[in-house]
């Protein structure tokens, strides 16, 4: 029985180091080490050093010159209280599309952040010439159990995203 205990306590004691290292992120492989495990994304995604290349492939139905691409992660678990969305991203797109959106018990949906920025809006990332980043802070209320991030770029046919450092953290 003390044996059984105290694997319990490691196993535990491991996944807080690796909350820890990742600096409380919510976003699982958010460098996409793993390429595209936890994330819904358009086919022909690619992958190289952190950094996902997202093809502009999906077409409008009511507007068949825009294309769109679904950079998309579930949140399995969610406590209430303020957390900050971010991103840098680049490529030709018009506008950026980006959600955070919570569920309740009943499957309710919360729009917890929700943002359209069109090309003006964008914020360049001082660290990374050519790049972008938003930075959303959203409160999640009590009884939402679980979330949702979705980032969406739109544009013209043959367009790309790129994205990094996508992270969602309790703000302080």
């Amino acid at each position: 029985m003390n044996i059984r205990f105290a694997v319990i306590v490691l196993a535990l004691a491991v996944c807080g180091l690796q909350a820890e290292e990742d600096g409380g992120n919510l976003v699982r492989n958010s460098d996409f080490k793993e390429q595209n495990k936890y994330w819904h994304m358009n086919p022909g995604t690619t992958f190289q050093d952190g950094i996902a290349t997202v093809p502009l492939t999906r077409v409008r139905k009511n507007d068949p010159g825009t294309v769109t691409a679904s950079v998309v992660q579930s949140i399995p678990s969610i406590k209430p209280g303020k957390y900050e969305f971010t991103a840098c991203y680049k490529g030709e797109f018009r506008n950026l599309f980006v959600v955070f959106r919570g569920y309740k018990k009943d499957k309710t949906q919360v729009n917890i952040v929700i943002k359209w920025l069109h090309k003006k809006d964008f914020i360049k990332a001082g660290d990374k010439p050519g790049w972008y980043k938003f930075f959303y802070v959203g409160t999640v209320p009590a009884d939402v159990v679980r979330a949702s991030l979705h980032i969406e770029p739109w544009g013209s046919k043959g367009q790309t995203m790129q994205i990094t450092g996508i992270e969602l953290a309790e703000a302080e």
